[in-house]
């Protein structure tokens, strides 16, 4: 993943321009702020104080003023689409790098789009599917016609307001099979869907390929604010199937209901400054591509931990400790270590100015991509080793010959 970065940065010598406005999923935001906002009204934060640790919520009274006006069109964009490591984050709604960072986001939570990330395994015997539905029914937009007065933009600085908010849900079904061996997983892959509905693919699959050994299904709905996941077994299989039609069939009663409601669901926010005159060190929109990247180093930076934890565990049980396992408890450090540093990174997204952004990710993904080969190999070794067998001690057994009298 680090050559394929810094590769894309020689080639394409990013142009950076200057961020005008943030875009945040009603969904972050109202979750960690616990409400939506209205037209005008400045965004919320987690800020930390200066040389403290300690977080709190920063509120805003500045309010943007000016005329609104809302705009109908119907949109929906539906598909559905296999997961994998690369495009996961593509067809997932990530949120915004510098919106994150700027409004905290990321302090004790995450992006809605990490945390299904954190839900999904990948492996050999994996396959994913998933049904993405993006449904708008209109948009509010402000018109401004006022701006601060000449000597006194600097007390807007860093301070941005809802410009334009739009209506609708973003649902969201994916089945998680996991099968038996890569060949299993192979053919399903290799399969060509053409039913329509999610619910009749994983019919098709199951008669085709054989019923995956394990089935996890998540569900995520915007409209009413539903994030849940469940696990089944493969003699649950109709059961799996009769809770995605359940799923699908709660699909269109959301969209009916956003619809014949247009003002109440918010999908989406975004936020303007409200002068033109933006903070130095805050001036430059980052790739998506990048903060895609390091967004997928962390989710499987601490997917790596839980597993380095589980064989650290395993080792320990043995009655001989095996020298290479043991590295892994050194690995396992590491790992928590880059977790951290990536995590304090996308934290300070909008912080970090153009050329320090790219250096520390760069590095970090060199690390990244070092630690993981190191664990991989020490896992493999682990796998196709077994501890020494102990040689048993047979006892001689005295022969004592006695003389029949």
């Amino acid at each position: 993943m680090a050559k394929s970065i810094l590769r894309w940065f020689l080639m394409t010598r990013i142009v950076l321009c200057l961020a005008t406005n943030f875009n945040v999923l009603s969904f972050d935001y109202i979750q960690r702020f616990k409400k939506p906002v209205e037209l005008g009204k400045c965004a919320y934060r987690y800020v930390t104080l200066r040389g403290k640790q300690q977080v709190f919520r920063q509120d805003c009274a500045f309010y943007e003023m000016g005329t609104s006006k809302f705009e109908a069109s119907n949109t929906n964009d539906s598909f559905i689409v296999s997961l994998n490591e690369e495009n996961l984050l593509t067809h997932i709604n990530l949120c915004d790098g510098d919106a994150a960072s700027y409004m905290g986001l990321l302090y004790e939570g995450e992006c809605l789009a990490v945390e299904i990330g954190n839900m999904i395994t990948f492996n050999q015997s994996t396959y994913i599917r998933a049904f993405v539905e993006n449904y708008r029914t209109g948009i509010d937009e402000l018109t401004v016609d006022w701006s601060p007065f000449e000597g006194f933009t600097h007390y807007y600085k860093q301070v941005y307001y809802l410009q334009k908010r739009s209506y609708g849900t973003y649902e969201l079904i994916i089945a998680q099979m996991t099968f038996e061996n890569n060949n299993q997983r192979n053919a399903a892959q290799n399969l060509v869907l053409t039913p329509p509905l999610l619910s009749d693919q994983m019919e098709v699959i199951n008669e085709a390929v054989g019923t995956p050994q394990h089935i996890r299904l998540i569900r995520v709905s915007t409209a009413e604010y539903i994030q849940k996941f469940k696990d089944y077994n493969a003699e649950n299989f109709p059961e799996v199937l009769y809770q995605i039609r359940s799923y699908e069939n709660d699909v269109r009663r959301m969209r009916k209901m956003v619809k014949e409601d247009k003002s109440k669901h918010h999908l989406e926010y975004e936020f303007h400054p409200f002068a033109n005159a933006v903070p130095e060190k805050s001036l430059t929109t980052r790739s998506r591509r990048l903060w895609e990247n390091v967004t997928q180093m962390e989710i499987q930076t601490g997917k790596a931990i839980s597993e380095a934890e589980h064989a650290t565990e395993r080792c320990k049980r043995k009655k001989k400790k095996l020298r290479f396992c043991q590295k892994i408890e050194k690995i396992a450090k590491g790992l928590k270590r880059l977790h951290r540093q990536l995590h304090n990174v996308r934290s300070r997204w909008y912080y970090l100015n153009s050329t320090k952004l790219v250096n520390v990710t760069s590095n970090r993904s060199l690390r990244y991509d070092h630690l993981m080969k190191a664990f991989e190999n020490i896992l493999h070794t682990c796998d196709n080793s077994k501890p020494h067998k102990k040689r048993r001690k047979h006892r001689r057994k005295s022969i004592s010959s006695e003389n029949p009298k």
